[in-house]
C-alpha cells in the first residue's frame, strides 16, 4: 500500500496558515496507474491537463461566484474521488499562538502528534488490509521541520535511500 503525505502551512506562530494540514491518501499498489490515468484524464478533459490541483486555489469564493471553469473542474474532481477505491486520513491544526512543544529545546527529534496521529491511523487500515505501507512524501517531506522529519519518524520507519530529487520514501513498522 501507498501512501501519500502532503501538507499545507506548519503550526507555527510564524507561519501564514491559517489552520495547518496533514493529509495522507493511502492507495494499494495495484490501483495507483488507474487512478493517476482517470485524473490525469479529468484534468485533460477540462482543458487543464498540466496544472497542479491545489484546494487553495480551487476552493475559493472566487471560483464559487466567478469561475464556472474551475468550478466544474472541483465538482468533477469530487464525484471522481467518490468512485475512487483510496482512503483519505487528515489533521486540521489550530494556528498556535506560541512556538509548538517539539521545537522546545531537548524535544528537536520528537515527531509532532499530527504525524503520529496520522501514521496510527494508517497503521491500522494497513493492518486491516493486510498490508505493509510505503510512506511517499511530496518533494518538501526531507526539509520539513527544520529537515529533522526522517529523523523524527526513524523510531517508526525505516528511512530508504532517496532515489530521485522527489519523493522521500519510508517504510512502516509494525506499531
Amino acid at each position: 500500500m501507498l501512501a501519500f503525505f502532503d501538507e499545507s502551512g506548519q503550526p507555527h506562530p510564524n507561519d501564514s496558515c491559517s489552520r495547518p494540514v496533514v493529509v495522507s491518501v493511502c492507495i494499494r499498489r495495484q490501483d495507483g496507474r488507474a487512478i493517476a490515468g482517470q485524473l490525469y484524464s479529468l484534468k485533460r478533459r477540462m482543458g487543464t491537463p498540466n496544472i497542479e490541483l491545489k484546494a487553495a486555489n480551487m476552493i475559493t469564493r472566487r471560483v464559487f461566484e466567478r469561475r464556472s471553469n474551475e468550478w466544474e473542474l472541483v465538482e468533477s474532481f469530487f464525484d471522481l474521488c467518490r468512485t475512487l477505491p483510496f482512503a483519505l486520513f487528515a489533521v486540521v491544526m489550530e494556528h498556535p499562538s506560541r512556538m509548538p512543544y517539539f521545537s522546545e529545546p531537548g524535544r528537536e527529534f520528537f515527531l509532532p502528534n499530527q504525524y503520529r496521529y496520522l501514521l496510527q491511523r494508517i497503521h491500522q487500515y494497513a493492518t486491516e488490509q493486510g498490508k505493509l505501507v510505503t510512506l511517499l512524501f511530496d518533494g518538501d517531506g526531507p526539509t520539513l521541520l527544520g529537515g529533522t522529519l526522517p529523523v523524527r519518524l526513524s523510531p517508526f520507519c525505516t528511512v530508504l535511500p532517496k532515489a530521485s530529487p522527489s519523493p522521500q520514501f519510508v517504510r512502516l513498522h509494525s506499531l
